[in-house]
């Protein structure tokens, strides 16, 4: 079996920005994110870019504080409800 190259880097990114509007959705609908549906593919391309970004970051160095701040400072974007709020500080459930 020959091994396949990685995806061109757009089409990987667009891969990387459905899921994250998928997630974003899924969250809408589980009524922990506030149901603007025009904004969760702005949110996605949006995501996608923080980790992207991260990534990037993370190759030259950056501590793991300083990247998890930076993921933890994203979710402000995230029209988060108050069940998300109380989902987010739970453990007690699939977060798959």
């Amino acid at each position: 079996m020959t091994p396949r190259s990685p995806p061109p880097f757009p089409e990987a990114l667009d891969t990387i920005r459905a899921g994250c509007t998928a997630c974003i959705v899924d969250a809408q609908v589980a009524g922990e994110v506030e149901a603007d549906a025009a904004a969760a593919a702005a949110l996605g391309a949006y995501f996608c870019a923080v980790v992207e970004g991260m990534g990037a970051i993370g190759r030259v160095g950056t501590s793991r504080a300083a990247l998890l701040q930076v993921g933890i400072a994203s979710l402000a974007a995230l029209p988060i409800t108050p069940l998300g709020e109380e989902h987010l500080r739970t453990t007690d459930r699939p977060w798959d």
